[in-house]
Order: structure tokens, then sequence, then C-alpha cells
């Protein structure tokens, strides 16, 4: 008997929506055979079972082999981009995963913005956040920003925002702080349409984050379909199948279930899980394990079967169906191409039957109870509590002393794992139920008549037996087959009992959850600070002055960086003194400055440290009264005293004589003016008869000579920055009719210092002008050094006279990745004196890479514009999923990923180019993820001198593989262009992801020699006469320099075709005609194969069998009588068809075999010895059978014996004939 087990029903049921239909046509085509072959087989008089099977008890089925761990799936937040879509069913909990790296704004970028996708299907919300392990209470009211500040712990550090997937435009909070980012803008087109996110901004301060914060996320599942809410489908309420609007989420497995076996839609279109329509999932069924999971026990508050799950669309949906049903207390099994579904306990019996209704003369079976390794009297189980953080926690062990009484004082123990089912309640329901059902054991086979063919799988029936001692005692139906011949019905029969499943709140163990995560250390204070009034005493011992002593206990503050206090007059609450103690271990510091006597003070003090402080409490402190004046100050003030009287005298003596001073000098200037501007008139005309023939001599038709020398300097400190610069111009004209002179010199000094960096720059630059003819010498360096790593330096020395010019250029950089160096020298004519050495020279004659950024060595989009959403720069990892990201040949790679409606561009190029030029294009590409078809590739854009697009071409591979290759081409523009644009692209549509990387497009001038390393431009070489290592070109042949035809060393290629090669390693050849041996004469040595296949060897040895004819015939024999050996004696001739000589003898060899196929049912008298019923075939007397008229054939005999309880035998016979010589 064969069983049709759920995982393969599920199989073609939860088919993917590309492969579903041909899956299920298959199967249909299988079953429809079957039906075919029964129908005929009845005519004949042959006996056709089918079966069907509905497994094991609860507990064996949750013991399966396909067990999930208990804890949450996604622990912590995810990142990168190939982390599996997924989404949550239910009530569960999730890390989520960034979208987009944590991101930071505001002044010293004290606020770090983590973006958390929730999952894959628009409709899931968060219920709960959780940050470092504490659970955050957000607020309902949001803020300016439109985000939700937190409560708690971390009130005013923490805000939150959520999007449910239904959102039509960007986040206007991360649009108006990352909008304008320079590195990563967050675009008005960055809408995350289908996708459930959350915005978590957290405000930096080291005693609340002190590390990358972490958090997970409360999840209310998405919406799903609810067939009793369809007053279409049979139901009550709004609910439609086809609007997904008015589905609402729910916790209940069996609907869950249901949707899964119906197919999850996902935004991309596909579908995960089933195809089945509705009418495969009868509502009566379905509807009644519905309700039956809501069913809320007495004393309890909620449904007895809830489940929450997060789901991974790579998960296999008959994988996460189990689960579910594991929730429940659930089976399902397929009834006649429908899916029937029950929940808990056995339904009510549909049959009674007594021992005269069982078919006496049929074999019944009785398994009173199973092995001892298949016994459980005890059972643990591990769930996920929402409570501890949704970590995995053990359910109270349930144990029964009876149960163990009985399995002879041990204590077996069944381990579970309830990974859909965060309710601890229902956990330990289910354990209670299960370990009552598995004990259980009675198990029946046996056959009833064909009025029990209204029966069906998970059906319950009630048996009456007087052999059994059974008062309609109740099992259920987990096996059946029907005799189609007869009807009668083959059952498989479990004992069991609705009780098993009654359950209470009574029935609770106490389960005492932990306090969830880890508390925070208490702030600490300042250890026995102690504050106290006293004075500064002289060398005499005389109080000088009041002060305040404030004393700790230094050693148990060692860690601490600091202390700082305050002082403030009691009266007014005015802080007048206030400092810091870096010496915090001294345990004592002393405050005068600002202290005066017999005044009421309050004193404070809080540790600086890395963990949590808080002040200490207000001391009370009076100074005392210090009445001090020491004698030396008293006697200097007596001195003073006096020195200011006798000033005041001469104050006054002074006022008196400056005022006749005054008097005398009004007078004088009264009296003088005049005479002064009388003596100055003439000269100032002279000075102006001077200009005049100045100007006259200048600015006339002779010239005009002007001459500057200009000097500016300009500084800058603020907090963080600091800026020097200084500029001299220095500059000379003549100009002479329509004829100018000019000379210029400038110099620029500059330096520009931050907290990360430090830059300086210099530039030099010459200039002289006469008419339209002008040379220039400009000389520019900067050297760059960052806190980052990084370090940059560059020189670069220009000199142009006309329309000629020469250039040198120098660059060096070291950064994370690696140092990098570059030296250019441009001219027309380069000249090296004396000799060079270097490890490797090529010889171009190119312009250099037109895309600045081909192979983005410092893992940016510098010289890119216009660059799609689509488009990344992916560093290089190696614990990448990903080969092409594990083994990128550069450190950044261009990921190019999928996007349905239309191809994405980037620009990389922008220059002037014109007809005739010729453009060499390269670059290296791969692709990423399972089943990669990718178009990507470089296109060229060309435009006119207007601005015109005159026409694209592209330079594309598709990427169907992982490994990187490389890709040369060439492109040439038509002619009339004036522009040339050069863009990065990925074609609509695809699967997987794209890379590309080493993008270089290089410019080359036509006519002129070429040499690079690889190739050698050959009609601009002689080969008359040409050697390089390890080969020789002389004249009309190419051959190895060790080539010696006397010696047979070597190889020689000759223009006229022909190749000598005396030891050749070929992996693949072409042959145009024909390949022989040396030796070589038709039917006589040697040997020579065809293009067209014919081969001729003079003696050929075929080390393998050759299988030249095969066939088939079926056999359905059943033995007529009583055992007797000689029964089974069966044999024939079958004629193979391969055809063999006429009239003359067979000169090969031939082998005969035959045998059933594994297809073949074989029954025997006693089922008790099946394991020792035997049968053999025998293929003998191979027979060269010719014909008078006719060809001849290879015909041969067979034999069959079989064992004398051999009752029956069928299937199908196939047998081969093999030439072996």
């Amino acid at each position: 008997m064969k069983r049709l087990s759920l995982a393969l029903l599920l199989l073609v049921a939860l088919a993917a929506p590309a492969h579903a239909g041909p899956v299920a046509a298959a199967v249909g085509m299988v079953f429809t055979a079957i039906s075919q072959f029964a129908a005929s087989s009845l005519l004949a008089g042959f006996l056709v079972q089918t079966a069907f099977s509905v497994g094991l008890s609860m507990l064996a089925r949750a013991l399966g082999p396909k067990v999930r761990e208990p804890g949450i799936k996604t622990q912590v937040t995810q990142t990168g981009g190939d982390t599996p879509q997924s989404f949550v069913l239910g009530w569960s909990a999730t890390g989520g995963q960034l979208i987009a790296p944590p991101m930071s704004h505001g002044d010293k970028n004290r606020y770090l913005v983590y973006v958390v996708a929730l999952g894959a299907i628009p409709g899931q919300t968060l219920t709960r956040l959780i940050v470092n392990d504490e659970v955050v209470p957000i607020s309902a009211t949001p803020d300016a920003d439109g985000l939700r500040p937190v409560t708690g712990s971390f009130a005013g550090y923490v805000r939150v925002r959520i999007h449910d997937g239904s959102q039509t435009a960007a986040d206007p909070y991360l649009r108006s702080k990352f909008g304008a980012d320079p590195d990563r803008p967050w675009s008005e087109d960055m809408i995350g349409r289908g996708v459930p996110y959350a915005i978590v901004e957290f405000k930096h301060k080291r005693e609340v984050f002190n590390n990358l914060p972490s958090v997970r996320c409360e999840i209310q599942g998405i919406p799903l379909y609810d067939p009793r809410k369809d007053s279409s489908a049979g139901g009550s309420g709004s609910q439609r199948w086809a609007s997904p609007a008015t589905w609402t989420p729910t916790t209940n497995p069996i609907v869950m279930v249901y949707n899964i076996m119906r197919g999850i839609r996902l935004p991309d279109g596909n579908s995960w899980g089933g195809e089945c329509a509705a009418g495969d999932l009868p509502l009566a069924s379905w509807a009644a394990a519905m309700n039956e999971c809501d069913v809320v026990p007495a004393g309890a508050t909620a449904a007895q079967y809830r489940a929450g799950l997060e789901i991974s669309v790579e998960e296999e949906p008959a994988d996460v169906i189990e689960e579910l049903l594991k929730a429940c207390s659930g089976q399902i099994v397929d009834v006649g191409g429908t899916w029937k579904v029950r929940v808990g306990g056995p339904g009510l019996p549909v049959l009674f039957i007594t021992d005269e209704d069982v078919l006496a003369d049929q074999d019944q079976v009785l398994e009173p109870f199973p092995g001892l390794s298949d016994t459980w009297n005890g059972v643990h189980a591990a769930y996920p509590e929402p409570d501890s953080l949704w970590e995995v926690k053990d359910a109270p062990p349930r144990y029964n002393a009876a149960f163990e009484a009985a399995d002879g004082g041990r204590r077996l123990v069944a381990d579970l794992r309830l990974p859909a089912v965060p309710y601890r309640a229902q956990v330990q329901q289910l354990m209670e139920g299960w370990i009552r059902e598995e004990r259980r054991f009675l198990r029946h086979r046996l056959v009833l008549p064909p009025e029990a063919a209204v029966l069906e799988p998970l059906d319950a029936i009630g048996w009456s037996s007087s052999r059994h001692g059974y008062a309609a005692k109740s099992f259920e139906i987990f096996e059946m087959s029907d005799d189609l011949m007869t009807l009668s019905q083959s059952v498989g029969l479990r004992e069991r009992d609705a009780g098993d499943y009654n359950w209470t709140a009574s029935d609770l163990l106490p389960s005492p959850i932990a306090a969830p995560g880890v508390s925070a250390p208490p702030p600490i204070t300042v250890p026995a600070f102690a504050a106290s009034a006293t004075v500064i005493r002289n060398a005499s011992g005389v109080a000088t002055r009041p002060a305040i002593l404030m004393t700790w206990t230094g050693q148990e503050a060692e860690d601490a960086r600091g202390l700082q206090w305050e002082v403030r007059v009691q009266a007014t609450a005015e802080t007048v003194a206030a400092g810091a103690v870096l010496a915090v271990e001294s345990g004592r510091a002393l405050v005068t400055e600002g202290i005066l006597p017999e005044t009421a003070y309050d004193v404070r003090a809080q540790l600086v440290s890395e963990r949590a402080t808080v002040w200490s409490g207000w001391i009370s402190v009076t100074t005392p009264p210090v009445d001090y004046l020491d004698s030396a100050l008293a006697a200097r003030l007596a001195e003073l005293d006096a020195l200011a009287e006798a000033a005041a005298d001469q104050a006054q003596d002074a006022a008196l004589a400056a005022q006749g001073v005054r008097e005398d000098h009004d007078a004088l200037v009264a009296g003088f003016v005049g005479t002064l501007t009388d003596a100055f008139a003439g000269v100032d005309g002279q000075i102006a008869t001077i200009t005049a023939n100045v100007n006259e001599i200048f600015d006339g038709d002779t010239g005009q000579v002007k001459a500057s020398a200009l000097s500016g300097y300009y500084s800058k400190a603020a907090t963080d920055t600091a800026i020097a610069a200084a500029r001299t111009a220095l500059s000379g004209q003549i100009t002479s009719g329509d004829t100018a002179l000019q000379g210029q010199i400038t110099s620029i000094l500059g330096l520009t210092i931050n907290p990360s960096s430090a830059l300086a720059t210099a530039l030099t630059s010459l200039q002289s002008t006469v008419g339209s003819q002008s040379a220039s010498i400009s000389a520019q360096g900067t050297a760059l050094a960052t806190l980052q790593g990084n370090a940059s330096a560059s020189y670069v020395f220009r000199v142009k006279a006309g329309t000629a010019g020469a250039g040198l250029e120098l660059v060096a950089a070291t950064n994370p990745n690696g140092p990098v160096s570059v030296a250019r020298i441009s001219a027309t004519d380069i000249l090296l004196d004396g000799s060079v050495t270097m490890p490797q020279l090529a010889v171009t004659d190119f312009s250099g890479n037109l895309i600045i950024n081909g192979s983005m060595p410092y893992g940016d989009t510098r010289g890119w514009t216009s660059m799609s959403s689509y488009h990344t720069v992916a560093a290089r990892d190696t614990e990448s999923s990903m080969n092409a990201l594990r083994t990128a040949p550069t450190p950044h790679v261009l990921r190019l990923d999928a996007y349905d409606p239309s191809t994405t561009y980037t620009i990389l190029a922008d220059f002037p180019c014109s007809a005739g030029d010729r453009f060499s294009v390269s670059y290296a590409y791969a692709g990423g993820g399972t089943g990669v078809n990718a178009g990507i590739g470089l296109q060229f854009l060309f435009y006119g001198e207007g601005g015109e697009y005159i026409g694209a071409i592209n330079r594309a591979v598709t990427v169907t593989g992982t490994i990187w290759q490389n890709y040369t081409a060439s492109v040439a523009p038509a002619s009339a262009v004036s522009r040339c644009r050069i863009r990065a692209y990925r074609s609509a549509g695809g699967v997987g992801v794209g890379f590309l990387t080493n993008m270089e497009v290089i410019r080359q001038r036509s006519g002129v020699t070429l040499l690079t390393p690889n190739s050698v431009t050959t009609a601009l070489v002689n080969t008359e006469d040409f050697a390089a290592s390890g080969l020789a070109v002389f004249g009309g042949e190419l051959r190895s320099d060790n080539y010696n035809a006397a010696t047979g060393t070597g190889w020689q290629l000759t223009k006229a075709g022909g190749l000598v090669v005396p030891n050749a390693s070929i992996d693949n050849a072409k042959i145009g005609s024909e390949i022989r041996s040396n030796n070589f004469v038709a039917g006589s040595s040697g040997w020579r194969i065809q293009k067209n296949g014919t081969a001729e060897f003079d003696s050929v040895i075929i080390r393998r069998q050759m299988r030249v004819a095969t066939g088939t015939f079926s056999i359905d024999w059943t033995r007529p009588g009583v055992a007797s050996t000689g029964d089974w004696d069966r044999g024939g001739e079958i004629d193979t068809g391969h055809p063999a000589p006429l009239w003359s003898e067979l000169k090969k060899v031939y082998i005969a075999t035959l045998g059933l196929t594994n297809d073949a049912v074989a029954t025997a008298d006693f089922p008790e010895i099946v394991d020792q019923v035997w049968w053999d075939w025998n293929a003998d007397t191979i027979i060269n059978r010719t014909t008078w008229f006719g060809g001849a054939t290879i015909r041969f005999k067979w034999a069959f014996r079989g064992d004398q309880y051999l009752r029956r035998i069928q299937g199908v016979v196939r047998w081969s004939l093999y030439e072996v010589t």
C-alpha cells in the first residue's frame, strides 16, 4: 500500500506561481492515467487500490524532522542588498532591515537616524519599539517634524515615525534633513511604495548611548482575507478576495493557512504560497476550524489558538503551514481534490460500528502500543516570549507520575519548538493536550463494508466491540483505501478522546518572566561628599581670608575623569564660584575666589564620568568673620593717600597753566592760517602744470604705460576652523596704437585647518601677451591630510606658448584601501636623456581614460551625474553571499539593480568629439543572485554642434553568471558629431544584480603606429627580421626559438598553412575535412576520422557496454490455485529488431538482460513471510534468426521463476540488448 504524504500534496498545491501550472498539469495527467488504467483493469477483472494517509499523533508531528528554532527570525537589524524579503503574519517581532545606511544630521552630527524596513508587504504596523533591550512607550501625538517622541528613560532622545506601506510620497522629514546631503541625498523618488518602514531618530548623549543603539520592532502582521467575513463567499461581511483593502490583520492560524494555500500576493506581482481556488477549500470545513481557534477557554480572556510568525519568502510554504498547524493542534488532508482541515480534538462520530460490521474474511491489524523510542510521558517546549523581548523561553515542563510508572519508571520527555506561538498560556495548553493524546496508543487497521464509503480521513467513528472491550469508543480515521472491485473500505484508526483537549485557566502552571534586557546601573554620586567653612592663614598663623573646603572619598571615584562643583549665595541663589578638579583621587578641593566672610553659601558637586552621574544635594556653609590687615599694606596705603593728595594739587595747577596755553595757541592760529594758504598757492599751481604735461605725453597717440603692485591678506579663526590666505599680483601694460604689451605675475598661498583635515595650496602664474600671441607658465600644488587616514598631494606644472603646450602632473594619495601614485608628462615630443629603467612599459597613442572614475578607487561617484537610484557603489566584501562582491577585481564596483518599468542610467562622462574619432571600450562585469539574467553595459550618445541629438551606440552584455569577465569593443561615431556622452545602464527587467568596474573609454588617434603590451599593428612593423622572447619570425614563417626540424623540437607555422607540432595538447579542435595518422592507408594501416562522422581504425578495443536495443512489455500474473513450486515457470522469446548478418554466422558477441521496473507490485499469501518470497529473471540463448525472404534479426529467450507462496505479480518488464565486442 502506498501513502500520499502531506508534503507531497502541498508540493503540488503550494507550487510557486511560475511553476504551479506545469506541476499541477503533470499531476493531473498522472491521476488521469491512473483513472484510465483503473477503467481498463475493471473490464479485465483486475484490482486497483488507492490510498490516503493523514499521519501521526500531534506530538509526533510536532517532533518532525524540520524543526524551526523558537525565537524570532530576524533578531538584529539586517544590512546590505541581498537579504530575502520577509513579512509578518499575526503578531511577532523583527529586527527589520536597514534600507539606508545610518545617517546623521545637526550640529556635530548630534542626531542619528535609522530607516528600518519592517517587511515586504503593505499593512504591517508597529505596536511596540524596543531600544537597547528596553521597551519604549511611544507618544500618540507627533511633533512639528511629524515624528512621535518616546517617553520613559529615553524621553527626549528618541523619536519615531511609521509608514505602513501605503505612502505615495517621500517622507518630508527625511527630505528636509537629507535632501541636500552631498553623499546620500534623500530624493523625491525615495518613496518605498508598498514597503512598511520605521524612521527612528536618536539624539546623542554619552550617558544614554555609548554605542550604536539596537532596535527591535514588535509588529502587527499583514491584513489577511477571512472567508467567514465575505458575504459573497458564504460568510457575512464586506471582505472580498479580489479587494485586499477590505482585509484585516488577524492572529487566527487557520486564516493564515487559508491565505497561504490560496497564495499571498507580493508587491512585485508574484505570489508566495499555493494557487488553490476557493472551491478547493470548502468553507464548511475551514470556517469550523477557524471558529474553533477563536473559542475562549473557561476562565481565559483570549482565543485558545493564536499565532504569529515572521516569514521569509525563501521558506517553503509547506514548512510554514506545519508550524501554524502546530499552533492549533491542526491537521490537513486532501479529500477528493479538496482540502479538509481539523483543529484540536476529534469531532463527533459520523458512524457507529460493531464487530459485526468488520469484514471477518479480511486482514485485521492491532497495534496496542508503540515501541519505547516512540513513547513519551513528559513534554518540554520553547517559544518566543514577548515579555522577555521575544527571546526564547522554556515553558514549565509537563510530567505525569502515572505515565512514568506505566513506562517502567522511565521519564521519556519530548522536546518541542513552537516558534509560531508567542503566548505562554497557549503553549501550556498545547503541551497538556498533546501529552494526553499521546497516551492513546491503540491503532487498528481493518476493512469495512461499502456503506463506509461516506467516511473521510479525519472523521471520527464510535466502535462498540465485545472482542476488544470497547463501548462506543472514539477512533479517528488516519488512513483510508478503496477496493474499487468490491467497494470495501480499508481504514486505519487511531484512538482519540475529545477530553484530552479540555482546558481551563486553572490548568495553567506558574511561569515567572525575568525582567527583560539588562538594567542600567544607577547614576553615581560623589562618594562621601562634604563641605565646610575654613580660613586661609599666613606664615604667622593669622587668618587672612575665608574659604570653603570640599572633601570626598577619592579612592571610590578613581574611574571618574574629574569633579565639577558650584557655590551659590544662599540668600539670592546666585552662583558666585564654579570650577572643576581633575585630580579626583586627591579627595579634596579648596575654594577661595569670590568667597566673602560671614556669608551663608550652598555647595554641591558632580563627578564627570563615562557612566551616568548626578549632582549631590546642596550643602549649607557659612564662612567665619575675618578682620585682617597686613602692617606693610597699612603703611603703603598711608603713602598712597599722601601721594594722591599731592597729585590733586598738581592737577589743579596744571589746569590753570593749560588754560593760558590754549589762549596763546588760539591767538597764533588766528594770525597764521591766512599766511599759510597764500604760501602754498604757488606750489599747487606748479604741481598742476607738471601733471598736465605728464598726461599730455602718456595719454596721447604715443601710447599708455600702466603698472601696479597689489597685495592682500585674509584670515579667519572660528571654534573649529582656521583659514589664512595671501595674494600678491604684479602687472604692467604698454599700449601703442592697436598693439598692447602686457605682463602679469600672480602668487596665491592658502591654508585651511579644521578638526578633521588640513589643506595647503600654492599657485604661481606668469603670463606675457603681445597682441594676439601669449605665453604663460602656471604651477599649482596642493597637500591634504585627514583624520580618517586619507592623504593626497599633487603638483601640476604647465607651460603654454601660443597653441603649443606641455605639462607635468604628479599625484600621490593614500587611503584605507592602499596607496596610489601617478605621474603624467604631456608634450608633442618627450625626450629622456640617458638610460630609462622600469619593470613594465606600455607604449600607447591614446588620450587617456575619458571616464574619470571608471574603477571607483575611493568608493564614491566623483565625476558622475544624474545617477539612478537603482545604481549604487558597492564595496568588495569577502563575507558577502554574492560571489561577485567576494571576488571583485577592484575595491569598489558599480551595482545595477533591476527596475521593471524602464531602463536605468548613470552619466559617467561628457566631452567633445568629432567625425573620424574612434574609441576603445573595455570593462569588467559579473552578476549576482540566483538565476541572474541582466542586460548591462555602456551607452554612447552623440550630439551635433547645435546640441541636437544624432544617435546612440550601445556596448552591452547579457550577464548570466557570477564570475567576473572582461569585455572589449570599439565605437566609431557617425559624421557631423560635436559632443559625446557616456552612460552606464541596465535594461528594464531581468533577474538578479549586475556589476561593472574597470570601465575605460580611450580615444584612439588615427594614422599612427600603435603598440600595446598585448598587440602590435603588423602593417607598421617589419616582420622580415623580428624577434621576441620565446619565438622568432623569419620571412614567411613563425617558429619557436628552439625549433629544430632535425631533432623534432619546438614548432613551426608557415604562411602557406603548414604547422609542425611534435607534441601537441589540444582541448578542442575544429577539423575542416578529416584528421588522420601519418601512416594511414585506407583498408590497410593507421586511422582516419572524417567530419561526417565516418571513422576507420586498423584495430579498436572499446572497454564499455553498448546498448543496441531495448523495449518493455507488461505482466499481470496471478497463481491459479494452491501453492506449488512449478506454478511460476514462465518464459518466452523476444525479437529485439536489431539487424544481424543474413545467411552468415554471427561474428559479434551480445548480452541480453531483463527485469521489473521500480513501480511493480507483488503480493504474497502470508504477509508475515513477505520478506522471504523470491522470484528471478533469466535472459539466455542469443538467436540469429534469418528468414528465407526477409532480413535477419537478433532474438533471445527469457525465463521467469517464482516462490510457491508468490500470489500475484504485476508491472512493466524492461529488456535490453548489449553488443560487447
